[in-house]
């Protein structure tokens, strides 16, 4: 069985892996890390799986395990913990999680925004999300969390307010 070595969330790892696998797979079975979620694999439609691969927000489940190697991969348990409170403050706040089958990608794609200094540019946050579907929410409270939460996250981790936006600016 080959294997592959890679950083996972800071960690050098060295997986097996069987042919035909891809790296979501190898991520949930082999590591045992399962924030990424498996919505449409292979077709990588769904954003679920989303992953940085060197910093860059990737489908993990349209990756090859040799695609990785040597290569940083981070989950959402990966994204710093101060970072990762002020998402999931800003998603709760905006009401933007309720099944939570999509939150793990959608938070990795907008951790990225975030530390790119994107989060208020709407339209970077529209093609971030293009690759999302979420269909429980409906898609403006994601986008209210991803600016709240960049805005939070400009300022040191403290909120403007402790309301929603859409209710803030009725």
């Amino acid at each position: 069985m080959p294997t592959v070595t890679f950083t996972l969330n800071g960690a050098l790892t060295t997986a097996r892996y069987e042919e035909g696998m891809h790296v979501l797979e190898v991520l949930r079975e082999e590591c045992g890390v399962t924030s990424p979620k498996d919505g449409c694999a292979p077709q990588g439609v769904c954003g679920c799986c989303t992953v940085l691969v060197d910093g860059r927000p990737a489908l993990a489940c349209l990756k090859k395990p040799p695609e990785i190697a040597g290569r940083s991969v981070v989950t959402l348990e990966g994204i710093p913990e101060a970072e990762r409170a002020v998402l999931a403050r800003a998603f709760v706040q905006e009401g933007a999680v309720q099944c939570g089958y999509c939150t793990p990608g959608i938070m990795v794609r907008a951790a990225s925004l975030v530390e790119r200094g994107k989060a208020g540019d709407r339209d970077a946050v529209a093609k971030a999300l293009a690759g999302h579907t979420c269909r429980c929410t409906g898609y403006q409270r994601i986008f209210d969390a991803i600016r709240t939460a960049g805005e939070a996250w400009d300022a040191g981790g403290v909120f403007a307010s402790e309301r929603p936006r859409r209710r803030s600016e009725e």
